[in-house]
């Protein structure tokens, strides 16, 4: 019995020796500003998943079969964000809807079925069921939206990738991720080719359920990090942070004056290929403006969007004309602040999800409707 009873205290000396070194660990080397801290908080976020996938010619794509960490299903085969797989080629009498965007698109919902382009596919499914379209069964909503996608990113995945999908109808709602390459910084020097603005992605090592679980001690956190992500170890961690600003390889004089030009505008002229290209495969497009509230953002977001945002609009609504494309200007006045997700100012709630998809679904059945009759 007194052995037993030693054990148990020597364990708990041991237990306490422990807890402490941790801390003591933890207060020492996981400082704010520390790049381990940056590894310990990608290790216990969902982004540890991880949400993006490295890819040649496409910079990177939605992590196919991506898991958040509350278990829900979030991206399918393709990468894109619905609950079930996504065929090719394309089931016969379905009809399809591909929605390319940023995060704004994809929805910073917990829930897949809570972003915008669900929404749409349910009022339409609804609606077909109501008013059936010549040669269609079925309407398919794909969700293409990824985090901080621009333009660039849009043109190469739908010309690499997404025109393989087949879809009947495509719907492009961008504009603030392009305005972050519009931003007047110090240093900042505008380039069409958004080399200054967006970095290389990289695939650092998949953190299992395990790494993430003991990832909660700072002692193996420490372990960890010098193991599996020693490259960044002695820099900030920046996985899944595709922003940067720097003035390197500038081959545009002035590019600060000539960003709103359409000559060496990227949004404007990205959006214009994006859109002929589509056209040329004889596919129908919906143009879908951005919304957001100022008031909400941090100083740093604000200053950073201020400069590009009502241009890409303007730039959006000129291409529609240009080429005689359907557009959904989406306004302010129609999104209530509460909407907005708090801190943010870009991204909304559930209920803004809603707001949003009553606005773009009757555009996109008028869309729809000319296709069917077509078909008849």
């Amino acid at each position: 019995m007194g052995f037993v009873t030693k054990s148990l205290k020597f364990l708990l000396v041991l237990i306490v020796i422990v807890v402490i070194t941790d801390r003591i660990t933890g207060y020492f080397l996981f400082t704010n500003d520390s790049p381990l801290t940056g590894i310990r908080n990608y290790l216990l976020s969902d982004n540890s998943a991880p949400r993006y996938l490295a890819q040649p010619y496409v910079n990177y794509i939605n992590h196919p079969d991506y898991i958040s960490l509350n278990g829900e299903n979030q991206i399918n085969n393709l990468g894109l964000r619905n609950p079930t797989n996504t065929k090719i080629p394309k089931p016969a009498g379905t009809l399809r809807v591909l929605f390319l965007g940023g995060s704004t698109t994809y929805g910073e919902v917990d829930n897949a079925g809570d972003a915008f382009p669900a929404l749409i596919e349910k009022a339409i499914s609804d609606s077909i069921s109501l008013h059936p379209l010549a040669g269609f069964s079925s309407v398919e909503c794909l969700n293409a939206g990824m985090g901080a996608a621009t333009t660039a990113e849009m043109l190469t995945q739908y010309l690499f990738k997404y025109k393989y999908l087949d879809a009947d109808i495509v719907v492009i709602h961008t504009g603030i991720n392009d305005a972050f390459a519009t931003a007047s910084l110090p240093g900042y020097v505008y380039q069409p080719d958004y080399h200054t603005v967006k970095r290389i992605m990289e695939n650092p090592h998949p953190a299992t359920p395990f790494l993430r679980l003991v990832a909660h001690s700072y002692i193996a956190s420490l372990f960890i990090g010098k193991t599996y992500y020693s490259a960044y170890t002695t820099g900030h961690f920046t996985n899944n942070e595709f922003l940067q600003y720097h003035s390197n390889f500038l081959w545009l004089d002035n590019g600060n004056e000539k960003k709103f030009h359409p000559a060496t505008n990227a949004f404007y002229n990205n959006l214009t290929e994006l859109v002929r290209s589509i056209h040329a495969s004889g596919k129908k497009i919906l143009l879908v403006t951005e919304v957001l509230m100022p008031e909400k953002m941090n100083t740093e977001m604000k200053d950073m969007l201020a400069d590009g945002l009502e241009p890409n609009r303007l730039f959006m609504l000129r291409v529609a004309k240009e080429n005689n494309t359907a557009v959904c200007d989406l306004q302010k006045c129609d999104f209530p602040d509460s909407v907005f997700v708090d801190a943010d100012g870009i991204h909304l709630t559930v209920a803004g999800e809603k707001i949003k998809a009553k606005k773009i679904e009757p555009v996109l059945w008028l869309l729809l409707q000319q296709i069917g009759l077509s078909n008849r």
